[in-house]
């Protein structure tokens, strides 16, 4: 069995031994085989022969350690030098590229301690061995026959700062990462499409920047703008959360206390708040005119987005910010009428489908991917990992171990 997984041309396995954790096992070079120059393909003449220690992937419960003698030739014609090792060590790193598969699947689901704790290694070396697979064995993100695509800002920590996320709004697939949330980070996307690409994305879903419109319009004139519900409901919400600020500031000291306490209460759903949390919201709105009628609109606005049928949602929204242009509270008056100005961007979300589920899942992921980590500082290995876990749950990605 050793022997089938080991042997490659130019070596033959030699003795083996056990110890404790590892399996030792020596690769000496046969001496019937020749090394060519890969250039002029003549013969080289041998310039010395050295031992390197190699980590290999687990045969049954072992770990092995593999002592491989390699090669190194020069030719005369070409005047240059050649090492040669066996094909399934990798060129750079003292390991197999099994090993470092293995590797890159146990990190697919332990942390990096606990990989190091079972391997040996560092947890710095686990994440660049990770990289390095991840980097060769991922496909490239899949940039045809796009329909429509989800962009995103999010804030990483001071390491990152903001990013643009760019992901296929029907199969969630992420297709690209960047610092930066101006016009230029989207811009960077549209480059890498051909006008072929371009020409085939009909809706672009965005939150209500001005930045990512801006090179929407740019790139791809064609192409409807959408503003996704969740973020529009999460417009609402600090709508709400601003009138609740300002309401603290004027209410006598009873009123303020429980101002203060139903912030939660306030933003959350209705459905989603319990029987106590009910209890004080409902003890809240009677005492707060402002805050009832603006939370009574919020909720409201929510329901304009449960339904699919277009002619209803228009009907919904324009009957909504009829009501909120009479209100009396300034910040709902505010957000209504900027609402004016996107009517079309916002029922498109609902004209195309365009949700931001895949997007916000994807946003967990990474706050997963970080905490496993205990953070990132390379943004494309960032990337890889966010690929990676997308791949895995939907079984597309094999890892070959």
């Amino acid at each position: 069995m050793i022997k089938n997984l080991l042997k490659r041309k130019g070596w033959i396995v030699g003795a083996s031994s056990f110890n404790n954790q590892y399996l030792n096992v020596e690769l000496l070079i046969d001496s019937r085989c020749h090394f060519f120059c890969p250039t002029c393909k003549r013969r080289l003449s041998t310039h010395c022969i050295r031992d390197i220690n190699i980590l290999d992937r687990s045969v049954i419960t072992y770990f092995t350690k593999l002592k491989i003698q390699t090669w190194q030739g020069f030719c005369k014609h070409c005047q240059s030098f050649h090492s040669f090792r066996p094909s399934y060590v990798h060129p750079t790193r003292m390991m197999t590229h099994r090993f470092m598969r293995y590797i890159s699947f146990l990190y697919s689901s332990m942390s990096a301690k606990n990989v190091s704790q079972l391997t040996g290694l560092s947890p710095a070396s686990i994440r660049r061995i990770d990289a390095d697979v991840l980097a060769e064995t991922l496909p490239e993100p899949h940039l045809d026959k796009l329909d429509s695509i989800l962009v995103d800002e999010k804030y990483l920590g001071s390491s990152f700062g903001f990013v643009t996320l760019v992901i296929n709004a029907r199969t969630g697939e992420p297709l690209y990462l960047s610092k930066g949330k101006d016009q230029n980070a989207l811009d960077e996307f549209f480059f890498q499409l051909t006008n072929d690409q371009k020409k085939l994305i009909r809706c672009v879903g965005l939150d209500r920047g001005n930045a990512y419109s801006a090179s929407v319009r740019k790139n791809i004139p064609h192409a409807v703008i959408a503003y996704d519900p969740f973020h529009l409901v999460s417009n609402m919400n600090d709508v709400v959360d601003k009138v609740r600020r300002e309401e603290v500031k004027h209410a006598p000291y009873g009123i303020k206390n429980l101002i203060i306490g139903n912030r939660y209460n306030l933003l959350r759903g209705n459905e989603n708040n319990d029987e106590d949390g009910l209890k004080k919201l409902q003890k809240l709105l009677s005492a707060n005119e402002s805050l009832n009628e603006v939370y009574v609109m919020k909720e409201q606005f929510r329901f304009i987005f449960k339904g699919k049928d277009e002619n209803q949602a228009i009907g919904r929204l324009s009957q909504w910010i009829s009501m909120a242009i009479k209100s009396s509270v300034t910040p709902l008056v505010r957000f209504a009428k900027n609402l004016v100005k996107s009517f079309n961007e916002v029922i498109n979300s609902i004209r195309y489908n365009v949700t931001s589920a895949a997007i916000e899942s994807t946003n967990a992921k990474i706050k997963r991917i970080q905490s496993k980590t205990c953070g990132l500082f390379n943004i494309t290995y960032l990337f890889q990992k966010i690929r990676q876990i997308y791949f895995i749950s939907r079984n597309l990605y094999d890892q070959q171990i």
